[in-house]
């Protein structure tokens, strides 16, 4: 099972359920009084996809939830909830990079370095939420390692990466 703890503020989620659902089901997931809305990265049209219990139907854009989607969940401050799903089969993924921001939820295996994973794009820069400081780490390759705020990914780390080509990106096998 993929368990994770999703606090008040922003939570990075990797989907890991094995078939797509319907934002507000989601939603629906979470007890009264803790969500406040869930956002998915759109790298073709380079913003963010949203879908907030607060907002009125016309003013949400994210409709459907896919499996290995790389998510922000806001909740509440003060509430706090563990969030379980069946883990996904592993697999090898592929991903088509647009130059620009993209952004993945990584399920492969941890301690992935950053150089290797990256190796095949033009990459310029990649951020990993961090949780528990509520603050985002970046590495920019070619920098010292001192000035990286990380060095390896972990099985389900949020990483939103900008490249300067287009490219494919392929994620080892993990979960």
């Amino acid at each position: 099972m993929a368990r994770q703890e999703l606090r008040g503020g922003f939570n990075p989620l990797t989907f890991t359920g094995a078939t797509s659902v319907a934002a507000a089901d989601f939603a629906a997931e979470f007890a009264a009084g803790q969500f406040v809305g869930v956002w998915r990265f759109d790298a073709s049209s380079q913003d963010f996809k949203v879908f907030r219990l607060d907002a009125p139907a016309f003013a949400n854009s994210l409709e459907t939830i896919h499996p290995r989607d790389a998510l922000l969940v806001l909740f509440l401050p003060g509430t706090s909830t563990v969030f379980e799903r069946p883990m996904l089969a592993p697999e090898v993924q592929i991903f088509n990079v647009v130059v620009g921001w993209n952004q993945i939820g990584f399920t492969g295996v941890d301690g992935t370095s950053v150089v290797d994973l990256f190796d095949s794009v033009a990459l310029q820069s990649v951020w990993k939420f961090d949780q528990p400081t509520a603050s985002w780490l970046a590495y920019f390759p070619g920098q010292a390692d001192f000035l990286q705020g990380f060095d390896v990914v972990n099985s389900l780390d949020l990483l939103f990466f900008r490249v300067t080509q287009t490219g494919t990106l392929a994620v080892p096998e993990g979960v």
